[in-house]
């Protein structure tokens, strides 16, 4: 289906904090208000130094505690699970998490050496996040798919990425039936992978996973963002006049393709998509990319060809826009900007004003050029 070209971490969730005093020692007696005894410690909070927990990993974690009668305090830790490999003593200390996946107890218990207290934390582990986002770059026959790397990319354990492609969405596909659409038979440490010998008409879904593996576990992060793409044509054409040079032409993004077309009486409008007009009547004034539809003065069956336009910037690779927003059927340009094109039977594309020479009336503009050839799909 795909040929691929060769080519201490964050976070916890706290679900439960508590404190269990037990005094011992003195504890006071007599009814005297002066006479008040020693005061027992107080835990204000067990932190942690990090904002999420991951199974098999080291996390700092330390303890806020204080005694009113400033006497000098000793800790204790304990665990339902994992180690504490530098020690259990102390109001910082290092825990090394379990391997497995779960909920756990963490327990730190404080004395001043006369009363004693005791403050626990459930805490949780969780899955490292995917990367945070992914796109694709589309070509006519194949799609470079990049992401950016997941928050939790440095974390114990890391192997990389695995890569999952296929002709339909992979969401909502259970976690067991996900393996025949993984493309990476290893995890890869780049961030970009190359997809080959795509065929056009067709939709490819993409989405990474971050890896990690300790003992016998392999650990995938949850299946993050999705793209989808499809190949296209593409390729650049020259020669595309304004219309007032006396020979007009019109530019058919579909075919990629200038014409000369008689305005005032054309049989083949739908093969018609911009001219190449002034801003004003002035000979000399700026040049303006029209749609057809700027025609009717001609013919009025100009009217049901409303082509329309957006720029998108000066970036080539850009893949995709909003379908709802900033379409206009007449704009200035400048040299190397890039449009978006969308035709009257709901064809998306994009082009590249490459190259501006000539005098007026007969100045000339180059094109690079992308059509999508699905129907009402804006990813060119």
């Amino acid at each position: 289906m795909f040929r691929i070209a060769p080519g201490l971490a964050s976070g916890f969730s706290i679900l439960g904090f508590f404190l269990v005093l037990c005094g011992c020692g003195s504890g006071g007696g007599g009814s005297q208000p002066e006479d008040i005894g020693n005061q027992s410690p107080n835990i204000a909070l067990i932190d942690f130094i990090d904002e999420k927990i991951h199974a098999s990993e080291n996390v700092g974690v330390q303890a806020l505690a204080e005694d009113p009668d400033g006497d000098g305090l000793a800790y204790l830790w304990s665990t339902t699970r994992g180690t504490f490999p530098n020690g259990r003593s102390g109001p910082r200390v290092v825990w090394r998490t379990p391997e497995l996946k779960g909920m756990d107890t963490l327990t730190v218990r404080v004395t001043d050496f006369q009363d004693t207290v005791f403050a626990s934390v459930v805490s949780e582990m969780v899955l490292p996040d995917p990367p945070e986002s992914l796109w694709s770059v589309a070509f006519s026959n194949q799609a470079d798919v990049e992401w950016l790397p997941s928050i939790d990319e440095k974390i114990e354990h890391w192997q990389g990425y695995l890569v999952y492609a296929a002709e339909k969405s992979l969401a909502g596909i259970p976690e067991d039936q996900l393996a025949p659409y993984r493309i990476t038979p290893a995890p890869i440490t780049r961030r970009a992978i190359r997809f080959l010998d795509l065929e056009i008409g067709r939709k490819y879904f993409f989405h990474v996973r971050g890896v990690r593996e300790y003992g016998s576990t392999f650990e995938q992060t949850p299946m993050g963002m999705e793209i989808d793409m499809s190949p296209r044509p593409e390729g650049n054409l020259s020669q595309f006049l304004e219309i007032a040079s006396g020979a007009p032409v019109a530019f058919d993004i579909s075919r990629g393709r200038v014409e000369v077309f008689d305005p005032a009486n054309d049989d083949r409008k739908e093969l018609r998509d911009l001219i190449l007009d002034r801003s004003t009547n002035d000979r000399e004034s700026p040049l303006i990319l029209r749609s057809v539809s700027h025609l009717s003065e001609f013919d009025d069956e100009w009217l049901e060809r409303p082509v329309v336009i957006k720029s998108l910037g000066f970036d080539w690779e850009i893949s995709s826009t909003d379908i709802k927003t900033g379409w206009v059927s007449e704009s200035t340009f400048e040299e190397l900007e890039v449009f978006a094109i969308r035709t009257p039977d709901g064809h998306y594309g994009k082009f590249q004003v490459t190259n501006i020479t000539g005098f007026a009336p007969r100045r000339i503009i180059w094109l690079r050029w992308a059509y999508q050839t699905i129907p009402d799909y804006p990813r060119f």
